[in-house]
């Protein structure tokens, strides 16, 4: 099975954007099927957008040891899944409205006005505030100035 690593070539028809959903759909169904995300998801993430472990850890909302021990084991618990799932799903968002994933990740570490100074990475932690970079992201993408 093959999950998403950044990759400057298309591996197959669709591609970059292809693979990002497919390895979205593959954590996705590791949250349902066993109530938490491989370890790998998390450091995929960690460098597809530049993040050093204590950044991952404070936006997965655990201490940077527990980060650790999720790597021994090998998974993340059920909330740092989550928010990693969020994370990606804002990453994917991101690099369809920049239409690159290095400015897809500086978008999402730069601090905005729109969501009241807050980098919109750190808006993962809850549902709410989720749904509020999203639909930021989608104003974005239809042309509407906010």
């Amino acid at each position: 099975m093959r999950t998403y690593a950044p990759v400057a070539e298309p591996a197959e028809p669709g591609g970059r954007e292809a693979s990002l959903s497919r390895w979205l759909e593959t954590l996705a169904r590791e949250l349902q099927d066993q109530g938490g995300a491989d370890f790998v998801h998390a450091e995929r993430m960690m460098e597809a957008i530049g993040l050093t472990k204590r950044e991952l850890a404070s936006r997965l909302g655990v201490d940077p040891r527990t980060l650790g021990r999720f790597r021994e084991r090998g998974r993340l618990n059920p909330m740092a899944s989550d928010r990693l799932y969020r994370l990606a799903r804002l990453f994917e968002a991101a690099i369809e409205l920049h239409q690159d994933e290095a400015q897809a990740a500086r978008w999402l570490k730069t601090p905005n006005q729109a969501l009241g100074g807050v980098c919109p990475m750190d808006m993962i932690a809850t549902e709410p505030d989720f749904e509020q970079v999203m639909n930021l992201l989608g104003a974005l993408k239809e042309g509407v100035f906010v």
